[in-house]
C-alpha cells in the first residue's frame, strides 16, 4: 500500500473560523485517504471507520421537519450521477435510518418551522399555511410533474445560470458561459437534448424533494424555481462539456454536466443566496 500523501490537510483561509481545512488530494484528483488495489476489498477508504462526517453524510442532502428526515442526493457523486441513467419511475418513497443506531443525519434543521403558505389559486380567499400533508402531496405531485415534463430545444436562460454563480462566495469561483454558447448549444447540444429528457427529468425532479429553498426562500415558489435554476445551470454544463470534447452530446458528456451541477448548486453556492435569502 502507498504511504499517506502529507500533508493529509490543507489550509482553508476562507472557510468559518472551526473549520480546521479541507482533505488533500492526491495528483491523480482522488482522496488523500483512497487505496487502489487489485483486489477490491483491499481498496477504497483507508480510514473509513474514522471518517470525517462530511464524508459519511455525502452524497445525502437532508431536510429535517417536524414531519421527520427528507433526504435526496448529490449528483456529484458518481454513482448517483448513473442512477439517473437507470430505467424507472421517480417517486418520494419512505426508506430506511439515513445513518446506523438511529443518529441524525447532518442538514438543514427546519423542525420548527411552520409549512409554506399554499400555492396561489383563485379559489383562496386569503392566504393560509398548508398543512404538512398538503405540503407531503404538493411535493409528490410536483415530483412526478417534473420527472415527466417534455423539454424543449430553447436556449439556456443565463440569468439564472448566473444567479447561481452570484451565490458562490468569495474565495471560490465558478467559470462564466462559454463563449459562443447560443452556437454551440444548436449545434451540439439542442437535438440530442429532447433524447435524454428522462435523465434530466429524474435530475430536476431531485431539486423538488428534501430542498432546502422552501425554508430558506419563498416557500413553495422558491422550489420551482430551484428547479428552474437547475435547469439552466445543466443545459449551460451540457454545453461547456460539449465544447470541451468538440463533440455532440452523449451519455459521459450529460453525465459530466449532471455532476458539474451539483457542484456547483449544492457545494459552491451559498443555499441562503440561492434561494434569494441571507447567507448561511
Amino acid at each position: 500500500m502507498r504511504p499517506l500523501v502529507t500533508p493529509w490537510l490543507d489550509e482553508a483561509p476562507h472557510a468559518p473560523a472551526e473549520v480546521a481545512g479541507v482533505l488533500a488530494l492526491q495528483p491523480s484528483g482522488a482522496c488523500v485517504f483512497h487505496r487502489t488495489s487489485p483486489v477490491p476489498a483491499a481498496g477504497g477508504c483507508a480510514v473509513h471507520p474514522w471518517r470525517p462526517l462530511s464524508c459519511e453524510h455525502f452524497p445525502r442532502v437532508a431536510v429535517i421537519d417536524p414531519r421527520g428526515v427528507h433526504v435526496t442526493l448529490s449528483h456529484y457523486c458518481p454513482t448517483a450521477a448513473a442512477l439517473l441513467f437507470e430505467p424507472g419511475e421517480v417517486a418520494v418513497v419512505a426508506g430506511p435510518p439515513v445513518l446506523d443506531e438511529g443518529r441524525r443525519p447532518e442538514g438543514l434543521d427546519a423542525r420548527e418551522s411552520l409549512p409554506p403558505l399554499r400555492p396561489p389559486a383563485a379559489h383562496d380567499a386569503a392566504p393560509a399555511l398548508m398543512s404538512w400533508d398538503e405540503l407531503t402531496d404538493w411535493e409528490r405531485r410536483l415530483v412526478r410533474t417534473v420527472a415527466t415534463a417534455p423539454l424543449t430545444t430553447a436556449l439556456p436562460d443565463l440569468a439564472l445560470f448566473e444567479s447561481a454563480r452570484d451565490a458562490v462566495p468569495a474565495g471560490l469561483d465558478w467559470p462564466a458561459a462559454p463563449v459562443a454558447i447560443e452556437t454551440v448549444w444548436r449545434a451540439r447540444v439542442a437535438e440530442a437534448w429532447v433524447t435524454f429528457a428522462p435523465v434530466v427529468g429524474r435530475y430536476l425532479a431531485s431539486k423538488v424533494h428534501a430542498s432546502w429553498a422552501m425554508y430558506l426562500g419563498a416557500g413553495t415558489d422558491e422550489v420551482v424555481r430551484q428547479v428552474a435554476i437547475a435547469r439552466a445551470v445543466l443545459q449551460v454544463e451540457s454545453a461547456r462539456a460539449c465544447a470541451a470534447t468538440d463533440r455532440r452530446l452523449d451519455a459521459d458528456a450529460l453525465r459530466h454536466a449532471i455532476r458539474q451541477s451539483d457542484l456547483l448548486l449544492l457545494h459552491y453556492a451559498d443555499p441562503g443566496i440561492l434561494a434569494g435569502g441571507a447567507r448561511i
